[in-house]
């Protein structure tokens, strides 16, 4: 979006809201890059498609609750500065680095739906569109996204996502 737009937009304290395109295998790369910019823009919310109407509304209605855009400025601060950390880090000699291997061990941590619901949630899906895509209730895959964040050691999805960016070419 437009800088200027967007600043604008944060001055009135509107909330911004990033709907991805349609997410395939090729474009997961592409879908991490759009959301971690989202979140530094201010972004309340990144959604990806395919999305139905309940998620939809759900997000919606968590966009327009009281200090949701407060939080999303300050989750901005927070992303622009993991940015700046992981693109620091960005080196190609970094692959078989020490924090390469630590990061390849804990990806091998996780058991196969864990691992199933962790590229879910790099492709920016909701824990709903979760659940429908694996046959599960929305709860078990919130219980998944925490496991997945634990292990990985995540304090977020947003740091998730720039972890999964800064080794995806390693992998």
């Amino acid at each position: 979006m437009e800088p200027k737009i967007v600043a604008a937009l944060r001055e009135q304290d509107v909330p911004l809201i990033y709907m991805s395109g349609h997410v395939t295998e090729m474009s997961v790369h592409a879908t991490v890059a759009m959301a971690l910019t989202a979140v530094e823009e201010g972004a309340v919310t990144f959604l990806a498609k395919p999305l139905d109407e309940a998620s939809l509304a759900n997000e919606l209605d968590k966009a327009f609750l009281p200090g949701a855009v407060k939080a999303a400025s300050e989750n901005a601060s927070i992303a622009v500065r993991t940015r700046a950390e992981v693109t620091a880090m960005q080196t190609p000699d970094r692959a078989g680095s020490p924090e390469h291997e630590a990061y390849l061990r804990r990806l091998a941590k996780l058991t196969p739906r864990e691992r199933e619901v962790h590229n879910c949630m790099i492709k920016g899906k909701s824990s709903k569109i979760i659940a429908r895509d694996l046959n599960l209730s929305p709860r078990t895959v919130e219980n998944w996204r925490r496991n997945v964040l634990s292990k990985m050691e995540a304090d977020s999805t947003v740091s998730l996502l720039a972890e999964t960016r800064q080794w995806s070419s390693g992998e």
